[in-house]
């Protein structure tokens, strides 16, 4: 494997331009040539260099306001609150010295570049704005679609191209500049925020208002580590954006290099221990701020006694581990996060810049614009199979008799001074304490991480801001949990076993990301402003009350048994699938589906494309590509996207019979395997470079996700997923799992049709049978309902 495609190429002296694959995306630049500084022009809202002074921090930098009270809040609150967000964004932007780095794909190609992000707030905006009745119509339907949802990328190894050719800058400039006269205009005029207003909750349409408010605030983050990512000479900071943190010095080639020493380049980091506590986890409905939907319901544990690092890990601390080979010892990994470090291989953590000759250790760090003499006392910045490492290593380093691991949710509210978890006075108060502490590292007090040293009154640093804590448990809803209408798939997609939770906020997190309430999460491999620090459990028995997820799929025991059961089902003849039933073949998915392609689809539409949403090991797809159509398998099933690879690569399915164990072998059609392929990926998040199919097919999908509604509306608009005249073929049980689907969300077939919109027209429906062969004198049936609808012109 190329290390354009592992390591992060962008990351070192030079600022040299690597890692961009073919480099197809420059068809986008060299259409809006950019100034730095901007002039004043470029500023769609408040100009950094007027603001006002409580957008700033003493040295005339723009810091990020606390969130609004709900309760309290003025039209002139508000305005400037939305002001405060918006002049950020663009501030952020401004960083970026040239046009390509708008364009230029992350060197991972897990993200959409930056001009997706610097558009994706308005559109949030103005879509939900629509959605709450607030204004009548949107602004560009095209952009609206486009921009609207990002990337969640279902590994590391799930590279998408970004082939796409993006709008201009000047006219994503021109959204943002309507965007912000269409949201001040509601701000300025809605009656509901006239003087005296009863409190802005979630049964109120302006809800969805202060939601892009906060939405708006995760992206100013979330942006900042893909500039992070970027070749040095691209970015360059903005004499408006907060500076670097205290003691931090630009480096300069050829510096005088040596090894930290603990207590003087960096902290010691002593043991904290914390008596056995009880917790309550979850914010009240009536507390006057807005809240993402996972921070409601509420969870009451028990935490039992523990000790924690008084630090987060320095960069000091983690450069033993580094040093001493734990990159290179598969031992201390867990299996994930070893294919991960080998994938990519990785040797340092993501924004070391090393700066010696190969071998040497030797190091500088990558802040958001500029390359430092590394900052021993600044927290690592790791993902969290790399924490996980590191606290494997440390613990055979210490001789420690029950391993080290990381904090979890539970221990995380043990260790703060701020509680809010009433509405009360008190818990209101409180809350607002950490976020007007100027003791914490966030809400951009500092551009940058900042020394783990902290105050030495305080029993623990930095529990809130310089850099979230990634923490053991899997991102989860709490009891009482309720989806919001205006954003129904926010939380839900991610309750999935796969998805670490993150906590405490980092120097650039904003409004509720940097509140005592803020739950969030992300993808263990994934790169972000996020550290870690150590707890010892002291018993064997002591979980910190974490909470885990088996995710779907993990707990198969046997995955060579389940591949070959699942080749069976797929590509065996119909009478060994069927064996004493009196069902004929006609009933089985696998032959009427076909058939109604065939029935339906003109000639021409035979010879464009498909998309099979739910494709399994593949045969489906293998059916349909074979009447000519170019066919895109799509699972969320690892096992099942590699099987299909293989037999794909191969040429042929061998499997073995259930009923006398011989090996059968199908030779497949070179023309038929040629308009095929195959992408891992979540139903919930398809690519946003999938549109304009002849066909899709949602193959037993539907209610297996926690926000159907999403998929489906994914199918129609601009940039559907079904082009003009197209169809869909939905089959399902409706058969749902409040686990995996809050019950508010579930469809049955009669709901299909108000779910699609008016775009679709129902052509047919009948039913069908999904057939499985398990075991040698066992087959499983499932009824299927099938409809096939076609997006009108």
């Amino acid at each position: 494997m190329s290390s354009n495609l592992t390591r992060n190429p962008n990351l070192d002296l030079t600022g040299a331009k690597g890692g961009a694959g073919q480099e197809s995306w420059r068809k986008n630049i060299g259409k809006n040539p950019l100034s730095f500084p901007r002039a004043a022009s470029w500023w769609t809202g408040s100009d950094p260099k007027t603001a006002g002074a409580e957008h700033k921090n003493e040295d005339g930098s723009i810091k990020a306001l606390p969130i609004p009270n709900l309760k309290t809040c003025t039209r002139k609150d508000l305005q400037s609150y939305f002001d405060n967000g918006w002049m950020l964004t663009e501030l952020l932007f401004a960083c970026l010295a040239e046009e390509e780095a708008f364009y230029r794909p992350p060197y991972h190609n897990l993200r959409h570049p930056l001009i997706f992000y610097y558009t994706h707030p308005a559109v949030l905006y103005v879509n939900k704005l629509h959605v709450a009745g607030l204004i009548p119509e949107t602004v560009h339907p095209y952009h609206e679609r486009l921009f609207e949802t990002g990337v969640d990328e279902m590994s590391w190894d799930d590279l998408s191209k970004n082939e796409m050719e993006w709008p201009e800058l000047d006219q994503c400039f021109q959204y943002r500049r309507d965007c912000y006269r269409i949201v001040s205009k509601v701000i300025q005029e809605h009656p509901g925020l006239g003087q005296g207003h009863p409190p802005i909750t979630a049964e109120d349409p302006l809800w969805a208002l202060v939601m892009g408010f906060e939405h708006e605030r995760i992206h100013l983050e979330t942006s900042s580590v893909l500039i992070r990512e970027l070749p040095v000479n691209l970015v360059k900071r903005h004499p408006g954006f907060s500076p670097l943190g205290r003691g931090a010095k630009i480096y300069k080639e050829g510096s005088a290099w040596k090894n930290p020493v603990s207590s003087t380049d960096f902290p010691d980091n002593p043991w904290v221990k914390k008596s056995a506590a009880n917790v309550t986890i979850g914010k009240a409905e009536d507390f006057p701020t807005f809240g993402w939907d996972n921070e409601y319901g509420q969870r009451e544990t028990s935490v039992k006694a523990f000790a924690a690092t008084r630090q987060l890990i320095s960069n000091g601390e983690y450069f033993d581990f580094v040093k001493e080979g734990g990159y290179r010892e598969q031992k201390f990994w867990t299996e994930e996060g070893w294919r991960w470090r080998t994938y990519r291989n990785v040797k340092w953590p993501s924004f070391w810049v090393p700066v010696g000759p190969q071998g040497a250790h030797q190091f500088a760090l990558r802040t958001l614009f500029e390359i430092v003499d590394m900052p021993w006392d600044w927290p690592a910045i790791a993902n969290y199979h790399e924490a996980r490492a590191f606290s494997a290593w440390k613990s055979e380093k210490d001789g420690a008799s029950i391993p080290y691991r990381l904090l979890t949710e539970a221990e995380h509210h043990v260790l703060r001074s701020d509680h809010a978890p009433f509405a009360t006075e008190k818990d209101i108060k409180a809350a607002y304490h950490t976020l007007e502490n100027p003791r914490v590292n966030s809400s951009l007090r500092f551009g940058s991480e900042s020394s783990v040293k902290g105050d030495s009154k305080d029993e623990f640093t930095d529990v809130f801001g310089n850099v979230w804590h990634w923490l053991e448990d899997h991102f989860h809803f709490l009891p009482g949990f309720e989806v919001h209408p205006f954003y129904d798939d926010f939380s839900t997609p991610c309750f999935d076993g796969l998805h670490q939770m993150i906590m405490g906020g980092s120097f650039i997190s904003a409004g509720d990301e940097a509140s005592v309430h803020a739950r969030f999460h992300f993808r263990p491999h994934f790169g972000q402003h996020a550290g870690f620090r150590l707890v010892d459990s002291l018993t064997a028995d002591n979980t910190g009350a974490v909470f885990k997820i088996i995710p779907a799929g993990d707990d198969l025991k046997d995955e060579v048994e389940t591949r070959k059961q699942q080749i069976f089902t797929a590509f065996s003849k119909d009478d060994a699938l069927l064996i004493e039933s009196g069902m004929t073949p006609e009933k089985l998915d696998r032959n009427l589906i076909p058939q109604w392609i065939k029935s339906h689809l003109s000639p021409a539409q035979l010879k464009g494309r498909a998309l099979e949403v739910g494709s399994g090991v593949g045969a489906l797809s293998y059916r349909i590509a074979s009447l000519g159509l170019n066919t895109t398998g799509a699972d969320i099933s690892k096992l099942a996207i590699d099987t299909a690879r293989s037999w794909h690569q191969n040429g042929q399915v061998s499997f073995q019979s259930l009923d006398d164990g011989s090996t059968l072998t199908l030779e497949l059609d070179p023309k038929i395997l040629e308009r095929l392929n195959w992408r891992q990926t979540d139903a919930s998040s398809l690519p946003a470079e999938w549109f304009d199919y002849e066909l899709v097919i949602l193959n037993r999908v539907v209610s297996q996700l926690p926000s159907p509604k999403g998929l489906l509306s994914r199918l129609s608009g601009e940039r559907g997923l079904v082009k003009a005249g197209g169809f869909v073929i939905i089959a399902d049980r409706y058969s749902w799992i409040e686990r995996l689907t809050p019950k508010s969300l579930w469809l049955q077939t009669e709901d299909i049709a108000s779910a699609l919109g008016r775009q679709f027209e129902k052509i047919d429906s009948g039913s069908c049978f999904h057939v499985e062969r398990p075991a040698k004198d066992l087959a499983t049936f499932g009824r299927l309902n099938l409809s096939l609808w076609r997006r009108q012109s």
